[in-house]
């Protein structure tokens, strides 16, 4: 087996067709082999779904493809080209025969799949014709599905029909932050998952679409153009980059509730997390190669916000079911002695029911919430006023209280009310635990804790506070509830 270097994608160019003829002869039978003439053609009409793959500079393999304008492949539209197609036909993923088995072909497929659909914003789908023991990998590396027992002849062999949809939108529910062995608990979210090259729908599809959902937060998320990370060497003896042994991905993030669009949300986070890592999505989404091209864990996520920076999101390698969410501590303060500490504390304390001013411990103030420090038992005996929440100038209330009972796993305790974002009790609130983190740190005199949301449906957030570099990690475990299909997307959008 020739060794590998650093491993490369780009357009394949006239002078590499003689190059691209070897492997494509070395890779099919002769019946079912393009010939120069094929390729040639293949390239100078649609030399963007030509893609060869480098080490260093020699050719090692590539993947081409045309467009046609039929929605299954027919041999006579798999001859030409035609630039107003809304079908991209794949006709060769071939890896040169000294660097086969070693993970090259599922590289080359997960980077096309990535980035060829910029290059063809009409194209609303992938097909290709697969032997039957190639099924599997297409599903796995690209992402394909089986459409048809492909109803004409190429070769001795039968082929089956796959196609990869591009003008789809997933969406999976997910509940995040679960309390272990507990059905139905922590805070389930809505994650849709827009396809690599879809035209980014407008706010009030994204508002429209929260809204339908009815859940606390519906997050959007798409894998974006540009990675930080595009490759690394394969060499042992390159750059340090290439000695990491796990790989990332970056994804554009937005959050709504089904009233407002949100800066930050930890459980819609967590959510969408594990749906890009469960459902194999980031996997395929992942085009960095690792050392020895074997299969490269992909541990850690990117999510770009509009308002919160780069939030990233770690899965552990000894527990995959547990994901930590890296985001910016919120500092809270105190707003005893200033001014609007009298207007406040008659809203919460009517608001939340309690007995008088006195019942208030501290009422601080964070980047999105209110913070109310009360007493364990008078935490068990709220007596909600939802209008009266609703007019704190805030995204949201939290109430929290101390956890003394031995018996008890969590340190602190906290509810979330927010009538004023469309959400009157948030289940689990991920976001608020930045606050309650810094928060309970000072009042605990410790920076490794464990939150309990005591809604109805209940969850767990495990909080580590790291002060000096202004980050709280909050790490739990989600489980996806349903998983399904978007039906209603904007016509520009669906090019069926």
């Amino acid at each position: 087996m020739a060794s590998l270097h650093a491993i490369t994608f780009r357009p394949l160019p006239a002078k590499d067709l003689q190059h691209a003829i070897t492997i494509e002869l070395s890779s099919y039978p002769a019946d079912e082999a393009a010939d120069l003439a094929q390729l040639t053609h293949r390239q100078s009409v649609a030399g963007s779904a030509f893609i060869g793959c480098y080490s260093d500079e020699s050719l090692v393999g590539f993947i081409c493809g045309t467009c046609t304008s039929t929605i299954n492949l027919e041999e006579e539209s798999m001859s030409a080209h035609d630039k107003e197609g809304k079908t991209l036909a794949i006709h060769s993923v071939v890896v040169d025969e000294a660097h086969r088995r070693v993970g090259l072909a599922t590289l080359m497929m997960r980077h096309y799949c990535a980035t060829v659909p910029l290059a063809f914003p009409k194209v609303n789908q992938f097909r290709l014709i697969s032997k039957c023991h190639l099924i599997q990998f297409y599903e796995k590396s690209g992402g394909f599905k089986f459409v048809q027992l492909w109803p004409y002849h190429h070769g001795k062999e039968h082929w089956f029909e796959m196609r990869l949809q591009l003008d789809v939108i997933r969406q999976h529910q997910v509940d995040a932050f679960v309390v272990s062995n507990k059905p139905f608990s922590g805070n389930p979210a809505a994650v849709a998952i827009l396809p690599v090259g879809m035209k980014t729908p407008d706010d009030e599809w994204h508002s429209k679409v929260a809204a339908a959902n009815a859940l606390s937060e519906t997050a959007f998320v798409q894998r974006r153009k540009e990675q930080q990370q595009q490759s690394l060497s394969s060499s042992s003896s390159s750059s340090s980059a290439s000695s990491a042994s796990s790989a990332v991905v970056d994804y554009d993030l937005r959050w709504f509730t089904p009233t407002i669009e949100v800066d930050l949300c930890g459980h819609a986070t967590l959510a969408t997390a594990a749906a890009l890592w469960m459902t194999g999505t980031v996997d395929r989404d992942c085009i960095v190669p690792s050392k020895v091209l074997n299969r490269v864990p992909v541990d850690s996520i990117r999510f770009h916000t509009r308002r919160s920076g780069v939030l990233i999101a770690t899965r552990s390698p000894t527990d995959p079911s547990a994901i930590t969410l890296n985001f910016p501590v919120d500092i809270s303060k105190d707003v005893r002695g200033t001014k609007e500490e009298t207007d406040l504390l008659s809203l919460v304390v009517n608001g939340l029911g309690l007995e008088s001013s006195a019942s208030v411990l501290y009422l601080h103030r964070g980047k999105f919430d209110v913070l109310v420090e009360i007493d364990e038992l008078m935490f068990s005996h709220l007596n909600l006023d939802m209008e009266t929440l609703s007019a704190v100038s805030a995204r949201g209330v939290v109430v929290t209280s101390v956890c003394s009972k031995e018996d008890d796993q969590a340190d602190f305790q906290s509810r979330w009310f927010g009538p004023q974002s469309g959400v009157p009790e948030d289940p689990v609130t991920g976001s608020a635990h930045c606050m309650l983190a810094w928060y309970w740190s000072k009042r605990l005199g410790k920076t490794s804790m464990v939150g309990y949301q005591a809604s109805d449906r209940g969850g767990v957030v495990e909080v580590v506070l790291d002060e000096v570099g202004g980050r709280v990690e909050l790490t739990g475990r989600a489980k996806i509830f349903s998983s399904g299909r978007l039906m209603s997307v904007p016509v520009e959008l669906n090019c069926n």
